[in-house]
């Protein structure tokens, strides 16, 4: 892989489809390797958007181009599609750099004869190459509840070794809960902070991944994957036939723990919501 500078701080690469570092392995193109200039040695990998969801409507596939460079972001543009190839939506997914991190927006279009309910996006950071962070135990992996940053082990009540599970939010939806299902629910409480926090050993660095409007937070302790999402809801909540809605989330990485990148993020860190620029290449 060949990694270029996207700021002063991140470099990024297309993942090769060869590579452990690619991911998933069953699907094409979409899948970006980030390093951060001062923590050598650590690869974070994003896979934006896993896939594009609302109420009965849950791709299994994703048609994707490469990710390309335009000025100081990166553009992907590609279509979701369901089991027999017919393509449900289509979408512009965008990185730019932010303050301590990445702004991640995607504008979805509906391309289906129905209306859309409860549309919101799965958007995958994959911690196995960064080691540092990846905490099979979930011990340095920090969610609010009740007011406290607690590490998720202690609220834990399923295995997520070998499975996805999830963390319900303040907003969660049925479309949600129909795809990921209310077996995979962890814990009987409710996150009341949209953030997941993971510290290295020492706690003096965080990666966090946040959504203003998050639907879900989910965790995969699985060894090829340790990934953890912040999964953003898109608005407009109903998006009828030809119609669009967007998206928005951020990575983060900051030399501080875990509760001073919740202090950034409450103090407003990604309060703005920038809509995407019309597009003329969704089909």
């Amino acid at each position: 892989m060949e990694f270029r500078p996207l700021s002063p701080e991140i470099e990024w690469a297309q993942a090769d489809p060869d590579s452990e570092l690619f991911f998933p392995p069953v699907h094409g193109g979409g899948t970006l390797v980030f390093s951060v200039n001062r923590w050598p040695g650590e690869l974070f990998t994003l896979w934006m958007p896993e896939n594009v969801h609302a109420a009965g409507v849950h791709p299994l596939k994703v048609r994707e181009g490469t990710w390309e460079r335009d000025e100081n972001r990166l553009v992907i543009r590609g279509q979701s599609l369901s089991n027999d190839g017919t393509a449900l939506c289509a979408y512009v997914g965008e990185v730019q750099p932010a303050p301590r991190g990445l702004r991640l927006a995607l504008r979805i279009r509906n391309l289906t004869s129905r209306p859309w309910s409860d549309p919101w996006v799965n958007i995958c950071l994959k911690l196995a190459h960064a080691p540092s962070f990846d905490d099979p135990r979930l011990a340095r992996t920090f969610v609010r509840f009740a007011g406290r940053w607690t590490p998720l082990a202690e609220k834990a009540l399923l295995d997520h070794r070998n499975h996805y599970r999830i963390v319900l939010t303040e907003l969660p939806c049925a479309s949600m809960i129909e795809h990921l299902s209310a077996e995979n629910i962890m814990t009987t409480e409710r996150a009341d902070h949209n953030l997941v926090a993971v510290s290295d050993p020492g706690g003096g660095r965080s990666v966090g991944v946040f959504s203003r409007e998050a639907v879900v937070l989910v965790f995969n302790g699985s060894e090829r994957v340790r990934c953890v999402h912040s999964n953003p809801r898109a608005v407009p909540y109903g998006v009828p036939p030809g119609g669009e809605a967007t998206a928005e989330s951020y990575l983060l990485f900051v030399d501080a723990p875990p509760a001073s990148l919740a202090d950034l993020v409450d103090l407003g860190f990604g309060t703005s919501r920038d809509r995407l620029e019309p597009d003329n290449h969704l089909t």
